[in-house]
């Protein structure tokens, strides 16, 4: 009589015994084991790796404006306004940050700046910081000698902030800013000639006529000169134009400006100035000129021989 039996094969078609088949059990169990190891082991490190991912995205960094400020005949201050965007649940501290200034594909300033108590990101909230740049035209025209027939110079400011979360996290964000700012030229100032409206021997009444010339490619609004008239070292007159004068891009605009002269208060040698065809003349004092960048205050002093235009009888 024949008994019936479980008949197991291997992969080759061999027969295969039943204590083998037991051992492929075992052997089964036991990689299974390490299998859920291992996923294990891996789901302990999830955390970690979320937290990972999350920190890339609880510091965030947004350009809020660009400032043009101190400009003036030798340079000016570009300032960068940034946002620090923090939307985590914790306090950051911007320790340091580096970049590089570049104007016109050129180098202008490189730094690295060390915050040593740090700058507090406070959580769930934007700090607003200032990156400012101080630019010498005679450094800036050193540099790059093509940009000095330019009106406006763009820039690029380019470099990283360095972050530390509270719990010691680093954190490290690119940042890269295009800006722009202009070369400003001051008025060219030039007397024109006095012209003499009366001459007595006690005195006289004339006007200095003086011109003001715009070699910028942007309006020029006057609010104001101080301004003192010399005439061979002898002070004359002073005194303030009022007003709002705009001159004109590449424009330019002329001033008279009335003088009533006691030759007994100014000397009498004066009077001798006057009989002359052209007198030394000194016109100096400082202009209030608004711009769309602010308000600068310019000084000038122009020492120049003058023609006396006399007028006929």
């Amino acid at each position: 009589m024949m008994r019936n039996q479980k008949v197991l094969f291997n992969n080759q078609g061999d027969l295969l015994s039943g204590r083998s088949f037991i051992n492929i059990i075992l052997l089964m169990r036991a990689q299974m084991k390490k299998t859920m190891t291992v996923f294990t082991v891996l789901l302990c490190f999830v955390p970690a790796l979320m937290g990972s991912l999350y920190l890339k995205e609880d510091i965030g960094i947004s350009l809020e404006e660009i400032q043009v400020q101190d400009l003036s005949r030798s340079g000016l201050k570009i300032v960068f306004y940034v946002n620090l965007i923090n939307s985590s649940s914790e306090d950051y501290y911007l320790t340091k940050y580096s970049y590089r200034f570049i104007t016109g594909h050129k180098e202008y300033l490189q730094m690295q700046v060390p915050i040593e108590e740090g700058i507090k990101v406070t959580a769930m909230e934007n700090t607003m910081i200032a990156l400012p740049v101080k630019v010498t035209y005679d450094l800036l025209f050193h540099t790059a000698p093509e940009l000095a027939e330019n009106e406006m110079i763009k820039c690029y400011i380019k470099g990283d902030f360095e972050f530390f979360s509270g719990r010691g996290r680093r954190k490290v964000l690119p940042f890269d800013f295009n800006g722009g700012f202009p070369v400003f030229n001051p008025p060219e100032v030039k007397i024109e000639a006095i012209k003499i409206n009366d001459l007595t021997i006690a005195g006289s009444d004339f006007d200095l006529q003086v011109n003001f010339t715009n070699e910028n490619g942007f309006e020029l609004l006057v609010d104001r000169i101080h301004y003192s008239i010399r005439i061979d070292g002898q002070m004359i007159n002073k005194g303030t134009i009022p007003g709002d004068k705009s001159i004109e891009k590449y424009g330019e605009k002329t001033f008279s400006l009335n003088a009533l002269v006691n030759f007994y208060d100014v000397g009498r040698d004066v009077y001798g100035f006057f009989q002359q065809d052209s007198v030394e003349c000194r016109f100096s004092g400082e202009m209030r000129i608004n711009t769309v960048w602010g308000i600068i205050n310019l000084p000038f002093d122009i020492k120049e021989k003058a023609p006396l235009v006399k007028q006929s009888a």
